[in-house]
């Protein structure tokens, strides 16, 4: 078993906190663009990640995958269950209260409870829209497998399927940057959200965990990789407009190789900044922020807005309802997803 990487760990926390700055930002213009508009990428650098991740976990030289397929996937479901479905449990609930369950979409709904809902347009963002991204993790779970096998093959096997996944980013990126007109169209949804076409990040995650297993790279290469995409990033959502950028996907995915494979390997000052115990508790509780900040923030609008109308400073509003996401998200991860693992650990060990 390898090590953890504690600064990949403790880097989704800031990857979460982007995408719920971004939902925030669409009622309460509080952030500047800059910053407010880079929901989708930090959705990329998840994409990237994931991939990266599963295989520096799973995979093995020569043999493929580290359990079997039905284990792996049993343990992805469990991982992002239970929160997932807590947090739909947490819109209805307010649903129920407020009086609007009679207008729920029984179709689409089914689809969010199935985690499908990015295979249809118009459900890609109903009941709670991050969750758009779980439908899109499940697809490539079942295809992890498989393209493990793949990695089991020569390298020009895999330098094969380097080539194809920056093709088929490069095509993607196209796409998106002359269809992304209105962002509320099918076809906009179709684009941004449709699990085969988000597929090459995921991808390019795979193969980089790969090389990074494979070919590890020096540790001052890997600092000095880690401050150039952290630089490059600031740069390029400082200087570009967030539109432009989020659908530059090729443009994200360079930046974001260049932050995880430096990070995994760099062991400087950023390694022991980002190894702290506080950032790897909210690293780790980030799944959790992801998933439930949507429906957090439905509650906390509704007693605000609409029960008690208070008009509270967007500073004040943001304070508490971050405070409420980040309670919310630790209790979560304390009594849910962490007993959920010691479970799946215990299995894993008992061989059931």
């Amino acid at each position: 078993m390898r090590p953890n990487i504690p600064a990949l760990t403790s880097l989704r926390f800031f990857a979460a906190l982007l995408v719920v700055i971004f939902h925030y930002n669409l009622s309460h213009p509080f952030f500047p663009n800059w910053i407010a508009g880079q929901g989708y990428a930090a959705v990329t650098f998840f994409f990237v990640l994931s991939g990266f991740i599963l295989t520096y976990v799973h995979y093995e030289a020569g043999s493929g995958l580290n359990l079997s397929y039905r284990r792996f996937m049993w343990s992805r479901l469990l991982r992002i269950g239970p929160t997932y479905f807590l947090a739909i449990t947490l819109i209805f609930a307010l649903y129920f209260i407020a009086g609007i369950l009679r207008d729920i979409d029984p179709l689409r709904a089914g689809l969010v409870l199935l985690m499908l809902q990015s295979w249809l347009p118009s459900a890609a963002l109903y009941l709670n829209p991050p969750a758009w991204s779980l439908s899109n993790e499940i697809f490539f779970y079942l295809l992890f497998p498989p393209i493990i096998r793949i990695l089991t093959r020569s390298e020009k096997t895999v330098l094969a399927f380097l080539a194809t996944i920056a093709v088929l980013v490069c095509i993607v990126t196209l796409l998106r940057m002359k269809m992304l007109g209105d962002l509320k169209s099918p076809v906009s949804y179709f684009v941004a959200y449709f699990p085969l076409l988000n597929l090459p990040q995921f991808l390019l995650g795979i193969v980089l965990g790969y090389f990074f297993i494979v070919k590890p790279a020096d540790r001052k290469a890997c600092a000095l990789a880690f401050s150039f995409g952290v630089a490059a990033f600031l740069i390029l959502i400082f200087i570009r407009p967030p539109q432009i950028l989020s659908a530059s996907t090729a443009l994200f995915c360079v930046v974001f190789v260049s932050i995880i494979y430096g990070a995994a390997g760099d062991r400087g000052v950023a390694h022991t900044i980002l190894s702290h115990r506080a950032l790897l508790f909210l690293g780790d509780a980030s799944y959790a922020i992801y998933i439930l900040h949507f429906p957090i923030w439905l509650w906390w609008n509704h007693f605000t807005s609409v029960a008690y109308q208070a008009n509270l400073p967007l500073i004040v509003d943001f304070s508490i309802y971050i405070a409420a996401v980040v309670i919310g998200s630790a209790i979560t991860l304390v009594f849910v997803e962490r007993p959920v693992r010691r479970t799946l650990k215990t299995r894993h060990h008992s061989g059931h």
